[in-house]
């Protein structure tokens, strides 16, 4: 199974290159020209941006060194599945467990690679690049959004009351999570741009790693 993950590890990478362009293009028509009957998927990928650190938290102590693969397996992934399952009960489909399963497949695959320092190195790097993307977007745009930088485009007050999104945003206050979902234009804004930039991020992280696979077959024929 190993050999096999390694062998076709180009291909998990461009998953995940197409994962990310199909969530930045839906960030952003939900943010430019959303539909009626969208309020809850604006509200569950909503949800999915706050559930990224929590990814990429977990990848980053997930690939660390030392951590035995059984703990890893018993207990790192049911556990984030569980978070992921709470997540989703704040919404009414199943959208964000389904895209958690999705990411533990592709993203956390690497708990596997132990054996190869080269591929667990990059993922460590592309790890700690978007956790540290995530974090960078969410001050800057929760900045922009305070001094009403960032437009509504689509999202208007208007769309907010007829699409029935006012309704969750009150089912979530007195739960008592609201919070930033009273602002979706600025979610959707986050959404694109985060996911906009992996797009180049995971690009350039693939194309780097093919070069440093490659370097060990050049050595050899040089000699």
């Amino acid at each position: 199974m190993l050999d096999i993950l390694e062998k076709h590890n180009s291909k998990f990478e461009y998953a995940g290159i197409l994962f990310n362009i199909i969530l930045a293009i839906q960030y952003f028509i939900l943010w430019y020209a959303p539909q009626p009957d969208q309020a809850e998927k604006i509200w569950s990928l909503g949800t999915l941006i706050f559930f990224e650190e929590i990814i990429n938290i977990s990848g980053m102590v997930m690939l660390l060194n030392g951590i035995p693969r059984k703990f890893k397996l018993l207990i790192g992934i049911p556990l984030l599945l569980g978070v992921g399952y709470v997540f989703n009960m704040i919404m009414t489909d199943n959208t964000l467990l389904i895209l958690v399963i999705f990411v533990i497949i592709n993203r956390l695959r690497f708990i596997f690679l132990e054996t190869n320092k080269v591929l667990l190195k990059q993922m460590h790097r592309y790890t700690i690049c978007a956790f540290v993307l995530c974090i960078f977007l969410m001050i800057l745009v929760g900045t922009a959004q305070k001094f009403n930088y960032i437009p509504n485009l689509g999202l208007t007050t208007e769309y907010i009351s007829v699409s029935g999104y006012d309704r969750l945003i009150q089912e979530a206050h007195k739960k008592g999570f609201s919070g930033a979902f009273i602002h979706p234009e600025m979610l959707m804004c986050l959404g694109t741009l985060y996911y906009g930039t992996l797009i180049f991020v995971e690009t350039g992280f693939l194309f780097h790693t093919k070069k440093l696979l490659l370097k060990p077959v050049e050595v050899t024929k040089n000699s």
